[in-house]
């Protein structure tokens, strides 16, 4: 925030800060960061309305050999588990599995 350096830039091990933050399971920088995620598309009284932009977040749509370093994966495969019940990730994971995985988890059940 202070120093004014974009989120899009990376280290030489390629991760940005956000990727840089769940990697290290860096719980205060993770927040940091994705709260930065969020824009806000309207206001009315005391009621917001946000979005949220999912890029490094989860990726969705790319082909396994073309897919992007996301914080989710990295999030796994550090076992840092504590950061994925972050209630921003829960709703993108629940979400992502109601409308995509679970439909091929039961194709391929059956």
């Amino acid at each position: 925030d202070k120093c004014g350096l974009s989120e899009s830039v990376e280290n030489n091990a390629g991760l940005t800060p956000f990727l840089l933050a769940a990697r290290d399971g860096n719980a205060h920088a993770f927040n940091r960061v994705l709260r930065r995620k969020f824009g806000e598309v309207w206001r009315f009284g005391p009621v917001t309305s946000y979005n949220l932009n999912l890029t490094g977040i989860d990726t969705v749509g790319a082909k396994p050999a073309d897919k992007p370093e996301n914080a989710v994966d990295v999030l796994v495969r550090s076992h840092h588990i504590s950061l994925l019940s972050h209630p921003v990730l829960v709703a993108v994971l629940d979400l992502k599995w109601r409308r995509f995985a679970k439909a091929a988890f039961l194709r391929h059940l059956v």
